[in-house]
């Protein structure tokens, strides 16, 4: 299972819930110290080494922190 945005709030509840004996892997910008998350950018995963394929769960939680940026600027059409 993958997790992305790992450090925010929701992340870091479910990285700390799921059961110790399942495969989880964490993905946010920011480091800390769970050695199961890595830093990278959502949208560049595959610089981490990781590809969406190597995972059969995806839970997107990364979110862009700026104030700023709203459904006008996203990269992703929304309908």
């Amino acid at each position: 299972m993958l997790i992305s945005g790992a450090y925010g709030n929701v992340g870091s509840c479910l990285m700390a819930g799921f059961p110790d004996t399942w495969r989880i892997t964490g993905i946010d910008a920011k480091p800390g110290n769970d050695p199961r998350v890595l830093v990278g950018n959502i949208k560049e995963m595959k610089l981490t080494g990781l590809l969406a394929a190597d995972f059969d769960v995806a839970i997107h939680l990364a979110a862009d922190p700026d104030e700023a940026h709203g459904f006008a600027n996203c990269s992703i059409p929304i309908s």
